[in-house]
């Protein structure tokens, strides 16, 4: 009796210890998913620019490195720890979770090692990132041979936040403008610092509410310029002419027509998209 007793203690401790080991081990690896994720601010020493990003660097040299700077140019980068090409842009299969996988290209870094995403695209990809728990990536080399990789994603949050914020794009309010004309996020990712001051300035002249007319790509610039393409159309009887005139990009492409109309000057460069 005694002797049962005691193996029937020894087991009951063996479960409590064992127990309590995978528990530290799930501890474990939520912290170090997390701390796979690194926010970083970087300083060029010649121009004195901010570069801000989020990165995941894992055991065998593959990464996402989510990259914002002062003239909010954001991209992100994919790798898969091999060499992929520095000369066409290769096929990508990746897939979010459980969802339906998605292909599409993406041009080769300079160094050929990453392919990546810029403007909206990039802005897209990075939500649904944030969103995810798993994203499985495979990226087709040079020799047309493929390469999976998958990427845990928890964690992921706090060091995006950052990023983002650096670049004024707003992070849940950004579905909201993501799902609008296509043409606004278009337009604006492809001005630079002195083309979305002066964006800014011809739509506040217009009477569209601007909180701060400043360089920053902020979210009241999206919304106020989705509201000029939405009040042209209405205007023009969009809903049934589908000409050239009622296409959005067109619409903010003559914005400066329509303050020569409203009697409003508002001086801008000529060419000022990238600046």
């Amino acid at each position: 009796m005694i002797l049962f007793v005691s193996r029937q203690n020894r087991f009951v401790n063996y479960v409590k210890v064992l127990t309590l080991i995978i528990f530290a081990k799930s501890c474990l690896s939520l912290s170090s998913e997390s701390e796979l994720w690194k926010y970083t601010v970087e300083t060029d020493g010649f121009t004195d620019k901010e570069v801000h990003r989020a990165k995941m660097l894992q055991a065998n040299n593959s990464y996402i490195d989510i990259i914002c700077n002062e003239h909010n140019d954001f991209s992100v980068f994919v790798s898969n720890g091999e060499f992929i090409t520095i000369r066409d842009c290769p096929v990508v299969k990746y897939r979010f979770d459980k969802e339906v996988p998605i292909t599409s290209r993406m041009c080769p870094s300079a160094k050929g090692t990453s392919v990546y995403l810029s403007g909206t695209e990039a802005e897209k990809f990075v939500n649904k990132i944030s969103k995810s728990s798993s994203i499985l990536i495979e990226i087709k080399d040079y020799l047309n041979t493929p390469h999976t990789t998958m990427f845990y994603l928890t964690g992921s949050s706090a060091a995006i936040s950052k990023t983002l914020h650096a670049c004024q794009i707003a992070g849940p309010d950004r579905d909201q403008v993501i799902n609008y004309k296509k043409a606004v996020p278009s337009a604006i990712s492809k001005i630079g610092p002195i083309g979305t001051k002066c964006m800014k300035k011809r739509l506040s002249a217009l009477g569209y509410k601007i909180d701060k007319i400043n360089d920053q790509k902020s979210l009241d610039l999206y919304m106020s310029l989705q509201s000029y393409v939405v009040d042209t159309q209405e205007e023009n009887n969009c809903t049934t002419d589908y000409s050239f005139r009622c296409k959005p990009s067109s619409i903010i492409n003559s914005i400066s027509i329509r303050l020569k109309k409203a009697d409003k000057s508002v001086y801008c460069p000529d060419h000022y998209y990238g600046d």
